[in-house]
Formats: C-alpha cells, structure tokens, sequence
C-alpha cells in the first residue's frame, strides 16, 4: 500500500510519466489505432513510411531545424494560443502572427496543409489522410506536452542532483563533491548578473536570459545494498524532486541507477561509463576506454579476418577468434621461440594483437623479421597499464610497426581540460588524487551547461535530452575523442579509439 500511494503521489506532482492513449501512437509513430500506417502526402506525392509528428516536431513538441527550416513547436500550450501573445513572445515566436488553433483547424492543416490564418503552410509539412476522430485524439496527447516546466525547476533556480556509491571510499566522495560543489558555486557566481538582467533585459535579449537559474547540488549519498537503490533514489527524489542527475559516482555497474532514472523520467549524465551499458532513452552513458577498445578489435576482425594473430597461454601464436581482451594478456614464453614463430608469420601481411606492457614490449622490440619482411604489434591499452611508461618506452625506441591503440585523450600531448582540471581544483582548495575522475565530472558539467542554456526557458527533460543529442553531434570536445555521434535516441557517448605508430605510418 506504501508504494501504491507513493506511485500515486508522484504520478500528480510529475508530468513525467507519460499517458497511454491512441494519440501517442499517432504522434510519436505515425500509426493509428489498428497500428497501420497513416497515409501521409509531401507535394501530393505518397511517402512510403511511416511521417510520424515526431520525427520532426521531436518527442518534446518543442521542434527543432531542418535542412535550413525552423520547425516549430507543437505543444498545446503553443498550438493552442495566438501568436504573439505579447510583445516579448513574439521574439520566441516562429511566425509572425498566427490565430490560436483549435481541433477544427488543426484538422484542416493536416488534411489539406491550410493554417488557422487560412494560409497555405509550409510545403515540407505532410498532408495527412487522417479522421476528425484521430486527431481528437492526437490533440489529447498534444496537451501532455510541455504543458509546463518539470519538476526540479523554480522561477529562480534549478536542482541537480548527483549519487553517491556507499561503497566507495570517504576520501572518493570527499573529492568527488567538492569537486562538483565548485563547478556549481562557479556557475553561480557567473550566473549572478545575468539573474538581475533576466528582470530588466530589454524586450530583444529577454530568450537569451531566460534559461538563467541558480543552481543548486543535491547529493544523494546512498546508504543500502545495490539492490535497494532504486527504491532509495525513488524516495529521495519523491522528497524532493531534481530535474536532472549529474556524474553519479558509482563503483562499478550502475544498472540499478539508470532503472531508476528510466522508471522516473530523469534524464541522467553517466560521467563515469562502466562499459556495460548502451544507455536508454533518460541515462546518456561514457564508454571507457577498455569497451572502445573491445568494439575496434571487433570491426578489425570482422575485416581483416585472416590477419590477427595473438600469444595464447602457452606462448603459441595462433589466429585471433574472439575479441574478448581476457585473451590478449601477454604470455610469458621464451624468446626464441616467440622468435621462431614470428619468422613464420613475417610477410604474411598478419598483425599481432596483445595487452600491452613493457617487459613484454621490449621482448618484441628485439623480434626481427628476415630482410625487406615486416608485421605489424598492434598492443591494446588498457587502465591497468600505465600509459606514461609504455609511451615514453614507445618514444625512445620507435618502430612504425609497433603500434599500440589507445583512446583519443591519452594521445593528446596538451589535454586543455586536464589543464583544466589542475588549475580547478587549485581554485577549490583541494587535492588532485584522481584528474581522471574529475576530468569525466567536467565534461559532463560542461556538456549540462551548455544544453541547459539552449533551453530557453523551456525547461522540458524530453527537450534536454533532445539538445544533448545535438550537442554532442554538434561539439565533439564534450569527450575524449575526436569525433562522437548523438543521433537521436543515440545514448552511448562513443567515438573511435586511434592506433598509434610513433613517428611512423598509423594506417594499416
């Protein structure tokens, strides 16, 4: 009965859980009530999928761009009043002026591309083959979105929350929250002014001011078994609701986190990726470095199938058949004989495949192959191994076909965020005992920053997420590496790890 009551007290503090009914299929799959397709028209031509609302209205109803079209908002609470209400709206409105549309008119502009001002719409926007009854029903669903702000957001601030693993050590969470205590209370003495100026901006800059809040860290350090947490996190965010979940920083899996987040409607920022997870619609995730490295030596052996060799436990080299890195650990074996193997594979346009370290390293810095006859050492980096080392043993001895594979940031001579971090946590007053954690909290606080600014004031979770996607397609420098996707419904924040040759040819 306690959790029936508590389900139902969040179900009408939240506008969170979304209502299930015909329009949501309408909307979200362009589909009706039987689950066949609606028929759609662009210029008078049929499309032959599915033209589903969302595809370009997206799920928020807050719109985006397309091929150079502003595509505007479908919520009621758009759709439904005249534009401009006033003076200041007009600067957020899409078009000039446009009467407010009710269930009639909006079923004319689908049926026929005819606007609420009796003008023809935009030819991009599909003509549908849709009943009055139908779009009764997508109305109903269009009142569900964005009707107003979610929970977690005030007039004049905004609540955050980051997790806490109890399992983890008092100095870990020590440093992890004052770490995050910093960038907040940096945040908010840049935010100051810009609060006053949100009061008495002139009517021109008031969008530019209006997703300015104070914000506010809520540290939600757990106390029970992973099994627990989410019922925990449920009954710590039902006492008092976040709007968004930052950097949790948890041991290892995180699955019981990211249940609660998708079960709530959170959006949640996983700083700190295990590996194990591709993220859902709420939880963007951080892929580490040792599961980017399992998915390169994957797409390697799917194209050079033949080719990959590695040391088995008996030091025999013998053809690569998993990708699993638990079969790539460097064997001890004699040298002779790995001497011996190697004048057997020279020529043969194979590479070796093995976890790097620099006893190892340097037994196959001594490996030679018979005159003009060359193989590749692609070693595979791990966090188990000691990156300096195994670079500066590189530097000093290099060869262009010893190789290893590393991700993007370890590469980088002159990280600028690490940079970053070291003067941060001067400024803070407090000790550096693990850049690289605080490296992965200020990427996903920079990231946060900038996606909540392009809010405007709408402060939807649907149309955050909606903004991260695009900010990650958009600025790749969120990450590590050099390049990263955020197609839509894209949760795994990922990008390709490099293959390194010193001062030689990295292409194979």
């Amino acid at each position: 009965m306690k959790w029936l009551f508590l389900f139902i007290q969040f179900f009408f503090i939240s506008n969170g859980f979304a209502i299930d009914h015909e329009g949501k299929r309408i909307y979200l799959e362009g589909l009706n009530a039987q689950g066949q397709l609606i028929k759609s028209y662009i210029n008078d031509l049929e499309a032959g999928a599915a033209l589903a609302c969302a595809n370009c209205h997206r799920e928020s109803g807050l719109g985006t761009s397309e091929s150079g079209k502003t595509i505007p908002p479908v919520s009621w609470s758009f759709l439904g009043g005249n534009l401009p209400v006033d003076d200041k709206s007009r600067f957020y409105s899409i078009q000039n002026k446009r009467k407010a549309y009710d269930i009639k008119s909006l079923h004319r502009l689908l049926t026929t591309g005819i606007n609420s001002n009796g003008n023809a719409a935009d030819p991009i926007m599909p003509r549908y083959v849709i009943s009055e009854k139908e779009t009764e029903q997508l109305v109903e669903y269009l009142k569900t979105l964005y009707a107003n702000d979610d929970p977690g957001v005030d007039p004049d601030s905004i609540r955050i929350a980051t997790i806490i693993d109890p399992r983890l050590s008092t100095q870990q969470k020590k440093q992890h929250l004052r770490f995050m205590q910093g960038l907040f209370d940096m945040k908010n003495s840049l935010t100051r002014g810009e609060l006053k100026r949100k009061k008495y901006s002139p009517i021109q800059k008031v969008p530019q001011y209006e997703s300015y809040r104070h914000w506010e860290l809520v540290s939600w350090e757990l106390t029970g078994s992973p099994d627990s947490w989410e019922q925990e996190l449920t009954q710590l965010y039902l006492d008092k609701p976040v709007f968004v979940v930052l950097s949790p920083l948890i041991q290892d899996s995180y699955s019981e986190v990211g249940a609660f987040c998708d079960e709530m409607e959170v959006p949640c920022l996983f700083a700190h990726g295990s590996g194990r997870s591709q993220g859902d619609y709420f939880n963007f995730v951080f892929r580490d470095s040792v599961k980017q490295q399992k998915d390169f030596l994957a797409n390697k052996m799917r194209k050079e199938k033949n080719k990959l060799l590695y040391f088995d436990n008996e030091g025999q080299l013998q053809q690569l058949q998993s990708s699993q890195l638990e079969f790539l650990k460097a064997k001890k074996t004699s040298f002779n004989l790995m001497q011996k193997q190697f004048n057997e594979v020279c020529g043969k346009d194979s590479t070796i495949i093995t976890k790097a370290d620099i006893k190892f390293a340097q037994q196959l810095r001594k490996l030679k192959c018979p005159i003009d006859q060359k193989i590749k050492v692609l070693m595979l980096m791990s966090d188990a191994v000691n990156f300096q080392e195994i670079s500066q043993f590189f530097q000093k001895n290099s060869n262009p076909n010893l190789c290893w594979v590393t991700d993007y940031g370890k590469m980088l001579k002159r990280n600028t965020r690490k940079i970053r971090v070291d003067v941060l946590t001067k400024k803070f007053g407090m000790e550096n005992t693990n850049s690289e954690s605080l490296l992965m909290n200020l990427y996903a606080y920079s990231l946060l920053t900038d996606s909540l600014h392009q809010l405007a004031g709408h402060f939807s979770r649907a149309y955050l997420l909606e903004i991260i996607e695009h900010m990650l397609n958009s600025f790749p420098n969120y990450t590590y590496f050099n390049s990263v996707s955020g197609a839509p419904k894209q949760r795994a924040i990922v990008g390709p790890v490099s293959e390194y040759c010193p001062k030689g040819d990295n292409s194979i």
